[in-house]
């Protein structure tokens, strides 16, 4: 039982990092440069399912918030990503 208690804080803390030191900053630039999509429009919504994906995927995303050239690559891909145009 105490292992599965640290693995959920180990989680809830890479996903609220993830969260407001890569997510959160990117999408706030990608709005300031005028983009206009499906992320954009709804930034909660967004956030939520960015939390929850991250959550799951805790022990993947972690290397990105430790080494910063893995950040600098996380960080890259998701401003491609949220700067896209919705079809």
């Amino acid at each position: 039982m105490v292992l599965i208690e640290f693995y959920l804080v180990f989680a809830l803390a890479t996903a609220l990092t993830a969260l407001f030191g890569i997510f959160v900053p990117v999408l706030k630039e990608a709005k300031g440069k005028g983009v206009s999509n499906t992320l954009t429009d709804s930034p909660i919504l967004a956030s939520l399912i960015f939390f929850g994906v991250t959550l799951i995927l805790a022990p993947f995303v972690v290397s990105s918030l430790i080494f910063p050239h893995h950040a600098e690559l996380f960080r890259a891909g998701l401003q491609r990503t949220i700067e896209q145009p919705d079809d």
